[in-house]
């Protein structure tokens, strides 16, 4: 089975990202004469003019998440006026409340009307109702997190630090376990607190809709974290964050197992890109509902990205026998005409790679075929794209003894 070096490893992994998933369709949508409300539009300009990060919503989307609040028949001054961290946790219950799991079309900003989605779709609706107030927000994403595989959701700017709310889940932490006790960021709860300690911190609603204007936070968060597919030890296995900056590096792990026959990743023989990621997503899909929480692997981890969304995926390889001499075949896809560059590299003396340091990708499907000498039981190595293409595709991973 996978060592603990995997573990260990995926520890010192930098902060990461990904692009917000909600199964929506973009599309023109008109605003159904919302615009034409003059204080709606004063508060629309006020919201955005008020200093955000470089991604904060659009107008639209404002427009949309104040149309919400008389929608719901939610007092906006009253919550606008509210300290920002009982604004943050009161809206964090509405929206736990308002949406649901599920799938729409539509634009995305139908959310604010109906609000059928994952983790992202909760996330964006929450986000928005928070700027509308003039609160600052960002995302942070959770890669590799046992049975969610990937999650979203919102950091809010309070006093100068960011705390952390998961809509989906109605919950947030606070350092004292107090509802209305200063709350914590999502790194803070992910690598500072073990699983007793977070379940003394969590603050959790209840998914009905209440009325957050008159009641206090220990009325709205008064209950137990307990949700089908989401332990609560979960939020501190995530291997890898993205804090909803396009600089920071995105370092996800691709694990293998000689010795428990897991050496081979996605399928080979397939042609086309959609071919290749179905059997790709099928094998990590197969693994994160395994009961082997150390062989779980992020889909995020497929992607190479060379700027806008770096990216380094490595290779823990565990099983091996120090000495020997592996084949490394790994499957690509780059859906551009323009060729790319790839880089391969061992990461530390754990094996001697062999083969060339930078390989050219032409357009579409290419297999590379290389070879590693283990100089102990688990080797490391590395690839990451580095350019020109934005993004290509690291679709199949296959490791074999070299006669």
């Amino acid at each position: 089975m996978f060592s603990n070096t995997r573990l260990y490893f995926g520890l010192l992994v930098v902060i990461a990202l990904t692009a917000l998933i909600v199964v929506l369709r973009p599309q023109n949508v008109p605003k159904s004469g919302i615009g034409e409300n003059d204080k709606l539009k004063s508060q629309v300009t006020l919201a955005i003019e008020t200093p955000k990060p470089y991604n904060a919503l659009d107008e639209e989307a404002l427009t949309a998440a104040f149309a919400w609040f008389e929608a719901q028949g939610v007092d906006f001054e009253a919550v606008s006026k509210m300290p920002i961290r009982e604004r943050a946790a009161k809206l964090n219950q509405a929206v736990y409340a308002f949406c649901k799991h599920g799938e729409k079309d539509g634009h995305i900003n139908e959310l604010f009307d109906e609000c059928l989605a994952a983790c992202g779709g909760y996330s964006y609706v929450l986000r928005g109702l928070l700027e509308a107030t003039g609160a600052r927000t960002r995302y942070v994403n959770l890669y590799n997190m046992p049975n969610q595989g990937n999650h979203t959701g919102v950091e809010v700017e309070i006093t100068g630090e960011w705390s952390f709310y998961d809509p989906t889940f109605g919950a947030y932490f606070t350092a004292d376990g107090e509802a209305d006790g200063p709350p914590l960021s999502a790194y803070t709860v992910s690598q500072t607190y073990k699983t007793s300690g977070l379940d003394n911190l969590v603050q959790q609603s209840r998914k009905e809709r209440a009325d957050i204007t008159n009641s206090t936070l220990s009325d709205l968060y008064k209950y137990r974290f307990s949700h089908d597919y989401m332990a609560l030890q979960n939020y501190s296995l995530a291997e890898s964050f993205w804090f909803d900056d396009p600089e920071q590096l995105t370092i996800l792990d691709i694990g293998l197992d000689i010795s428990d026959n897991l050496n081979t990743l996605g399928n080979f023989n397939a042609q086309t890109m959609q071919e290749m990621q179905t059997a790709f997503m099928e094998d990590i899909r197969r693994l994160l509902l395994d009961d082997d929480l150390r062989n779980d692997i992020s889909f995020v981890a497929s992607g190479l990205y060379h700027r806008g969304r770096p990216s380094l995926t490595t290779l823990t390889i565990d099983g091996l026998e120090p000495g020997a001499t592996y084949k490394l075949s790994m499957m690509l896809f780059n859906p551009k005409a323009e060729e790319t560059n790839l880089q391969v590299m061992s990461l530390d003396r754990t094996a001697t790679y062999i083969g060339a340091p930078i390989v050219r990708l032409g357009a579409e499907k290419t297999i590379i075929s290389s070879s590693f000498i283990a100089e102990e039981s688990t080797a490391r190595l590395a690839v990451r794209n580095i350019g020109p293409v934005v993004l290509t595709h690291l679709f199949g991973v296959h490791v074999e003894t070299s006669h």
